[in-house]
């Protein structure tokens, strides 16, 4: 679908639409945050999208929603489109105004065009740039828009990329000390005219330049978008309220009750459990488009566990229940939107299979990739709840919205006894925490 929302629940409020460089009024002001010559071709892509309906075949168009219960704020995260071997995206997340608790982040923070990637800042440092320099644009473009770039010469991939931070006038080539490929010696020293295909081995690029060639691009797709598409009859507001009516999806009969360990700083008025807790898939797993995982396993979750222990074994997702700082929930949920499942199990089969690779090749630690792919093998399983047969060794549900009275019930002091040196002890049966 072209139009997707995140964290858009059900809510006494109606999401307030947050638009590019528009204070939203109230209590906002704005960040007075560094401005870039991309921002108002930006600004002009969300408004023209905005004109046309926001569900534009061919463009896809994801939604985020926050701010306070009663008063929720929805704004524009992600725009992208383009043919294959010409694909682009935009993602915003830059602050343009606050009100000291909640920010906008309406401003562009990462602009992708074909085999080049520019991020800007609002504190003024960078910008930073990716060019492309692998060898077959083909198979790497999907993973060039969307995936992680980080350590690859350290990591031991082949030279898919060059990172280049702003220095002055120029984008200089940045190894991070060592981290990170160099352009080929005796290629091009410094850019001088127009990028070509060989500007992957530039060592130095003029600002301008950079920001010039992504200026363009975006308003040709402006402008081929506002040709090609009439204006919406029913306007942008209106249409977004049709496109985000949440359909009620129920809980499967099979659905246990689950335990939820929760920070108290995760908390917010009556919501008990938040929602948006530890990412299942750091940036730093990358997604294979040969064998993906969903993108949403990218974002972060509250974790329910329907046998002890409390967290995953991992030990990378759940809050420790022995800490001061945790809330232990029992949940039992009314419906299954925005719930999903892993199953564990394919992350502790695939660390087995690394295992006897280390130990063959007599290492005593695992590798950066073999740790993501333990990860991404477990992320691989995630399915909706509404989705999933129960089938699964060691299931873990993620919660990827916020849980009021009515679905999860704090049984924290219930659980938790003081011991004689005064720490808590909230190892209780599993059976006697559901009968709490």
């Amino acid at each position: 679908m072209p139009v997707t929302f995140k964290d858009n629940y059900l809510r006494p409020g109606s999401p307030k639409l947050c638009m590019p460089g528009e204070n939203p009024g109230g209590n906002f002001r704005p960040t007075h945050g560094v401005q870039y010559p991309v921002d108002d071709v930006c600004k002009n892509m969300v408004e023209v999208i905005a004109r046309k309906g926001w569900d534009i075949p061919g463009i896809d168009v994801t939604f985020d929603t926050h701010g306070d219960e009663e008063s929720p704020l929805m704004q524009v995260r992600t725009i992208s489109g383009g043919e294959l071997g010409n694909k682009w995206r935009l993602w915003f997340c830059r602050p343009e105004f606050t009100n000291g608790r909640w920010n906008i982040t309406t401003g562009i923070s990462q602009i992708n065009t074909p085999k080049q990637e520019l991020s800007v800042f609002e504190d003024g440092s960078g910008p930073s740039l990716e060019l492309y320099a692998g060898k077959d644009w083909a198979k790497d473009e999907d993973r060039f828009l969307t995936g992680s770039k980080v350590n690859s010469k350290l990591n031991k991939e082949p030279k898919w990329y060059l990172k280049y931070t702003g220095q002055g006038s120029n984008m200089v080539h940045d190894n991070d000390l060592g981290r990170e490929y160099e352009p080929e010696k005796g290629v091009i020293a410094s850019f001088k005219g127009a990028l070509r295909e060989d500007s992957r081995e530039y060592t130095s690029i003029p600002k301008s330049r950079i920001f010039g060639n992504a200026k363009s691009f975006l308003e040709k797709v402006v402008a081929e978008i506002d040709a090609a598409h009439p204006d919406h009859e029913q306007g942008p507001k209106t249409r977004l309220q049709e496109l985000s009516k949440i359909d009620i999806v129920p809980v499967p009969e099979n659905t246990p009750t689950l335990i939820v360990t929760e920070k108290y700083s995760r908390g917010d008025n009556n919501i008990l459990v938040a929602g948006n807790g530890w990412r299942l898939a750091g940036w730093g797993v990358r997604n294979d488009p040969e064998n993906p995982f969903p993108e949403r396993a990218h974002d972060g979750f509250s974790y329910g566990f329907a046998q002890e222990p409390y967290k995953s074994n991992i030990g990378l997702i759940g809050e420790d229940p022995r800490s001061s700082d945790t809330r232990i929930m029992r949940v039992q949920l009314n419906l299954a939107n925005d719930i999903f499942v892993v199953d564990e199990k394919l992350y502790e089969t695939t660390r087995e299979a690394f295992s006897k690779v280390a130990e063959a090749e007599k290492r005593d630690r695992f590798t950066d990739a073999e740790v993501n792919e333990m990860t991404a093998a477990m992320a691989r399983t995630m399915v909706s709840l509404s989705e999933y047969g129960g089938n699964y060794e060691k299931p873990i549900y993620l919660i990827g919205r916020p849980l009021k009275a009515d679905e999860a019930h704090d049984v924290t002091e219930q659980v938790r006894q003081p011991n004689p040196d005064d720490r808590w002890n909230p190892h209780l049966n599993f059976e006697q925490v559901l009968a709490l």
